[in-house]
């Protein structure tokens, strides 16, 4: 999950770590990101992996279990997000790390509801 600035209100199980300072595949779209949205773009890091892949894949789990998951953190961070009008990004791969820079699928929403569908879809997720 990259984001397009920095929410203030972040669970404390989870912090931003500027892409500049993050994994190879997103240092080469730091650019690309920075341009988006005009501001610094961040990932994600769930203070284990290196990434968001902890967060994202409970979720990801989750969802396909017909859980409620408007509790879990990644949730959390994707209200403020749209709370306070920071972009971000979610794909997720599977764990293929090939597809990493192959996301194709990607749909714009303007709601919580909307990207949980999203990501149960397989689409990915752009926030706006």
């Amino acid at each position: 999950m990259t984001m397009g600035g920095e929410p203030t209100d972040l669970p404390t199980d989870v912090e931003l770590v500027p892409l500049h300072a993050s994994q190879a595949y997103l240092l080469a779209v730091e650019s690309h990101l920075v341009e988006l949205v005009g501001r610094p773009a961040f990932l994600l890091h769930d203070k284990e992996t290196g990434t968001c892949d902890l967060v994202v894949s409970d979720l990801i789990c989750a969802l396909h279990d017909g859980l409620d998951v408007k509790g879990m953190v990644v949730a959390a961070v994707m209200r403020s997000c749209f709370d306070n009008a920071i972009p971000f990004r979610i794909w997720w791969t599977g764990g293929d790390d090939s597809a990493r820079n192959q996301v194709n699928n990607v749909r714009e929403v303007k709601g919580l509801a909307a990207a949980l569908e999203a990501l149960l879809s397989g689409d990915g997720v752009l926030a706006l």
